[in-house]
């Protein structure tokens, strides 16, 4: 799993039923010189810690969807197999399991995404696109909801769920609704607060490649619209507000754009987004401009954006509390340590001397590890 690069893109907007969208920027990119971007690792993050996690049959990892962090544990959804959200201590020893595949009350079919509200002490498991699955910290089932939700008289399937400090949001899609939205704002107890950007019913569904469009920070939603490539920043507890990023004004993707796999060539000078990831005071994105990888740094303060290429990183699944964080695969890990390695010099160095205590014992049987990584001012 090689990543070239990302960029990040923070959000701050929110839109009430009527959904006003404030559009305050139009952000264009260009591709970058090769020769006069390229970038090392320790230019972008410091990696301050490799946490490896514990081998045991409950808590194997082979196909790592999201992860969420507290101060005292790893929660990792993993979609490999029998899907799991799987709970490790802050050092990386197996905790539990939340919930299990089963039809029991406390048991689900599967999972289309987790959510933990550390205020509230749940973890959610969101399944069957409209049943919340609430537990306890420690993986005790308390209850289960329906989030019952109509656009005109078709329900609505959500596919991912975040928690934010006052709820959570939920994320649908494109489904040519005629009243749908994409956001769907719930209270605490899963009460509907509000809808919010509204569906362009005309338009085809289209499989989002980025697999987390959707996150929080504090409670502020930032969504990355990946059929009209906008970012939208909305306030959680702001219904009538929406800033809105839009990265072309051309025209929307066709479906025989998506047919002939043209994606973005005729929109902008980038042709596909891979990944985002949102901080406070910037964005970074993974875009590929024929068939190179580039990481763009959008800064929302002074809406400059900057480039690079050449620059290899681990795939970065979340950012939390001031950190960076990346589940790695044991296969790719042991890369690092190959004659000729494929991470650049201020990587390797890093990597290599932060994993002498456990080294020695690791193999592709092993478990996966997770990078804790600090963003470089």
């Amino acid at each position: 799993m090689r990543k070239i690069l990302f960029v990040f893109i923070t959000l701050l907007c929110s839109c009430s039923s009527a959904v006003t969208e404030s559009v305050s920027q139009k952000v264009t990119f260009s591709p970058v010189d090769i020769e006069d971007s390229v970038v090392e690792y320790n230019d972008l993050v410091d990696l301050c810690e490799i946490i490896p996690l514990e081998n045991v049959k409950k808590g194997m990892l082979s196909d790592v969807q999201k992860v969420y962090v507290t101060d005292s544990s790893f929660y990792i959804y993993d979609d490999g197999g029998i899907p799991a959200v799987i709970k490790f201590d802050s050092r990386g020893k197996y905790v539990c399991n939340i919930g299990a595949v089963g039809h029991g009350k406390n048991e689900y079919d599967y999972i289309d995404d987790f959510a933990v509200s550390e205020q509230n002490g749940t973890v959610v498991i969101l399944t069957e696109g409209e049943i919340v699955k609430v537990y306890d910290m420690s993986g005790k089932y308390l209850y289960s909801k329906v989030l019952k939700v109509l656009a005109g008289s078709t329900n609505v399937y959500f596919k991912k769920i975040i928690s934010v400090s006052d709820g959570y949001v939920c994320l649908t899609d494109y489904y040519g609704l005629e009243d749908g939205y994409l956001l769907y704002f719930f209270d605490k107890n899963f009460e509907l607060i509000s809808r919010r950007l509204k569906q362009d019913p005309d338009k085809i569904s289209r499989v989002c490649f980025i697999p987390n469009p959707m996150q929080a920070n504090g409670n502020n939603v930032y969504y990355f619209d990946f059929y009209k490539h906008t970012i939208n920043i909305l306030p959680f507890d702001k219904s009538d507000e929406c800033h809105t990023i839009q990265l072309y004004t051309d025209r929307m993707v066709e479906l025989d754009d998506i047919k002939e796999k043209r994606f973005l060539t005729h929109l902008l000078d980038y042709d596909f987004v891979d990944a985002i990831l949102c901080l406070e005071d910037k964005a970074y994105l993974n875009i590929c401009i024929n068939t190179y990888g580039y990481a763009l740094k959008v800064d929302y303060n002074t809406d400059v954006v900057q480039a690079y290429m050449g620059a290899w990183l681990p795939e970065l699944e979340t950012y939390q509390k001031g950190y960076l964080y990346s589940v790695v695969p044991p296969d790719e890990f042991l890369q690092y340590f190959d004659e000729k390695p494929i991470a650049p010099s201020g990587l390797l160095e890093s990597i290599r001397s932060k994993s002498q205590h456990f080294i020695d014992d690791f193999s592709e049987m092993s478990n996966f590890v997770i990078f804790k990584m600090k963003p470089n001012k």
